[in-house]
């Protein structure tokens, strides 16, 4: 007898509209609002985990190749912010 199988969910995702007003809630100045605000953009544009986040190291970016080491996996980022 099979068990019966829940429908399948899908994550949560934001529209545009949502993004424009999450990163204009986010203030920029000084470092700590600035960093919040580069944290956010990166699990936007990457989606990567939190825990994959917080284990990044400075080692871990690559500022040539715009891409981000993590755990033996690459994760290309599409946008810089500097």
């Amino acid at each position: 007898m099979k068990p019966n199988s829940l429908p399948k969910q899908y994550p949560y995702v934001l529209n545009d509209e949502q993004v424009f007003r999450l990163l204009k809630a986010c203030p920029k100045k000084p470092f700590k609002d600035f960093r919040n605000y580069t944290i956010i953009l990166k699990f936007l544009d990457t989606g990567i985990r939190l825990s994959e986040l917080l284990n990044l190291t400075v080692n871990d970016v690559n500022l040539i190749k715009r891409s981000l080491q993590n755990m033996g996996r690459v994760v290309k980022i599409e946008r810089f912010i500097l």
